[in-house]
């Protein structure tokens, strides 16, 4: 709905209210015509078919094709096999093959004297599940990926991650992230942390023990001939360089701290830097909607009594062009002016009226409300539509 193609559409067409069809999910439904919807009456279509249908005169068949499979993708329609790679060799192809995070970059890049740091997975309690598909966000054969603990039927973050990719590439993103959700859990995984599990021990011979960044639990145990993951290790796994470091340093205030009260801080959109309690309690803040902490310098909004950062918001909520707040409940299309319209929250509607005749809301500033047969309209629908005469206008206009 926020494509150019869409937003440039005719009134005509986005008075369809196109969503997926609750019944068939595999299905767009849309109001046709005003006379349809006075009905209550809703036409399901193929996506293919209705973007070819109403808009096929901007859209190429290559475009309608990718929209039509985008939401196949999102639907659950489409399924993939799951496949689980295990040595280290096959992880590391996973990685550098795939959606993009600190830890996918070749294995000059670290400084792991040509060692991959996610080779410390393979066989070890954890495993790499992973889609091999084509996707519209990225170029690469692995569409989604995440590590797993097969043993406890646990899986972690899930990559690709849609917060770091726009416009029709998070939404890609985000069906290639849910694919792969949906295939874990129909095969009895859950979401958790990998607290327990062991993986390979590496050393380089001239820069140390060889560690990637982890997500979720951030800490390591030496167990003789093999790491620990634990939140109470001595070794923090925070490095984006590949090696491993002893204890911790808030990335913050620089001081040392222990790895068990070390806390991971959003500083950007996508980049987290790990910060001791101290500063974590008095210069961040907790959102609530994703379960993390951003840095008290990142926007944030309040909704419903909680603090949410202006990423999440952005994703979840709506915001209130009138009262210029955010709320989870929703927002209307109100016409401001003949040929603009915003979105308003339910409060922001005591500024308007609906016209019972095109079902639409208007602005108490910017139009004339008219009631015909105890029915509401805008007084020029109710002129265009024989309800009212040219007199009864004008009167209503003196009055």
């Amino acid at each position: 709905q926020y494509a150019d193609f869409w937003r440039d559409r005719a009134p005509e067409t986005l008075a369809h209210y196109c969503h997926r069809s609750k019944d068939k999910p595999a299905f767009i439904a849309f109001t046709e015509s005003p006379e349809k919807g006075a009905r209550d009456i809703q036409t399901r279509l193929r996506p293919g078919v209705y973007l070819k249908r109403y808009f096929g005169d901007v859209l190429s068949d290559a475009e309608i094709t990718h929209y039509a499979r985008l939401h196949s993708m999102l639907s659950g329609e489409t399924e993939y096999e799951i496949r689980f790679a295990r040595t280290a060799d096959e992880i590391e192809h996973v990685y550098t093959n795939g959606p993009a995070s600190c830890m996918t970059e070749s294995a000059r890049h670290y400084a792991t004297g040509g060692i991959h740091p996610v080779r410390v997975y393979g066989d070890s309690d954890l495993q790499c599940a992973y889609i091999e598909a084509e996707s519209g966000y990225h170029d690469s054969p692995i569409m989604a990926r995440a590590l797993v603990w097969p043993e406890r039927k646990v899986y972690g973050r899930v990559y690709p991650t849609p917060e770091r990719y726009y416009d029709g590439s998070r939404e890609e993103a985000r069906a290639a992230q849910s694919a792969l959700i949906r295939g874990l859990e129909s095969l009895g995984y859950t979401r958790g942390e990998f607290e327990g599990a062991t993986i390979r021990k590496i050393e380089s011979r001239d820069y140390g023990h060889v560690m990637p960044y982890l997500d979720g639990v951030q800490s390591v145990s030496d167990c003789g001939d093999v790491f620990k993951i634990t939140a109470r290790g001595e070794y923090c796994a925070t490095n984006t360089n590949g090696l491993l470091e002893d204890g911790a340093q808030c990335e913050n205030c620089d001081d040392g701290y222990d790895p068990e009260n070390g806390i991971t801080v959003y500083t950007s959109r996508h980049g987290t830097q790990s910060w001791c309690e101290h500063c974590a309690n008095n210069h961040a803040f907790y959102c609530h909607g994703n379960d993390e902490t951003y840095a008290d310098y990142i926007d944030s909004v309040e909704v419903d009594g909680q603090t949410y950062s202006l990423y999440y918001a952005r994703e979840n909520f709506y915001f209130c062009q009138h009262t210029r707040e955010w709320n989870a409940d929703g927002t209307t299309t109100v016409h401001i002016t003949p040929t603009r319209t915003e979105e308003w929250c339910a409060d922001a509607l005591e500024d308007a009226f609906h016209c019972d005749g095109s079902c639409e809301w208007y602005a108490c500033d910017a139009f004339t409300m008219v009631e015909v047969n105890g029915d509401t309209y805008e007084q020029s629908y109710a002129f265009l539509n024989g309800l009212l005469s040219k007199q009864d206008e004008t009167e209503s206009e003196s009055a």
